[in-house]
């Protein structure tokens, strides 16, 4: 478990680096908040060239209109 202090945990140089390390290039996101914390380092690691993948079922939300908001990201 890495303990982080950004938004997107793909803008953490040790969550970013712990998965480069896997070799992997498919990655499956999930979050508390499915608009912020699965959607945001989904979108950023496919634009590093990553396949990204979000559990919507596994992530929260607070409310449907941000389900919506992040199902549309």
């Amino acid at each position: 478990m890495i303990d982080r202090s950004t938004v997107n945990a793909w803008h953490d140089d040790r969550v970013r680096e712990a998965i480069e390390a896997t070799g992997r290039k498919k990655l499956i996101f999930a979050g508390v908040s499915l608009e912020v914390c699965a959607a945001l380092p989904a979108i950023a690691s496919t634009a590093a060239g990553y396949n990204a993948y979000v559990a919507v079922d596994d992530s929260g939300t607070f409310s449907q209109a941000k389900r919506e908001a992040g199902l549309l990201r």
